[in-house]
């Protein structure tokens, strides 16, 4: 699969209401191409000591493929502090959104365990890699046509 990567720090983005928002994103397609996206790096710094040592990082893209009991936003990483300042992804998230790369803006909230809101006008930064695996739409085509006749 073709991969591409987008920056996000938040010295591009705006806050507004607890949301991170980073708008006028590179175009990385002219042909709105399906592709699944999930967080490579995550890295959110705190000006003061936080609550908890954990937070859940969610993202507002749309997808086709995520769905909560709750309909909220797709909860894409889990992030751990030691000292409650720095946040950082334990893991890369295995949550892969279905989605296409015609992205016109993306927005971040991070939530405690409780399900709070934190606010992030009390970061101090966020910087976040996506990773863009596209799909192959040609070798899914292909292997649709070859099972066709087997159904018949």
């Amino acid at each position: 699969m073709q991969s591409k990567y987008l920056f996000l720090n938040s010295e591009q983005g705006i806050k507004a209401n607890g949301v991170a928002i980073w708008n006028n994103l590179p175009v990385l397609s002219e042909s709105r191409r399906e592709c699944h996206i999930n967080v490579a790096h995550a890295c959110a710094v705190f000006a003061e000591a936080q609550n908890n040592s954990e937070a859940l990082l969610k993202i507002n893209l749309p997808n086709q493929n995520y769905y909560s009991s709750s309909n909220d936003l797709p909860v894409m990483e889990y992030l751990h502090s030691d000292d409650n300042l720095t946040y950082k992804a334990v893991y890369e998230s295995p949550i892969k959104l279905l989605t296409n790369d015609s992205l016109k803006n993306i927005q971040i909230q991070l939530m405690d365990n409780s399900g709070n809101l934190i606010d992030i006008d009390e970061l101090e930064s966020l910087s976040i890699v996506l990773k863009i695996d596209y799909v192959e739409q040609a070798a899914i085509t292909n292997q649709y046509i070859k099972e066709t006749p087997m159904r018949l």
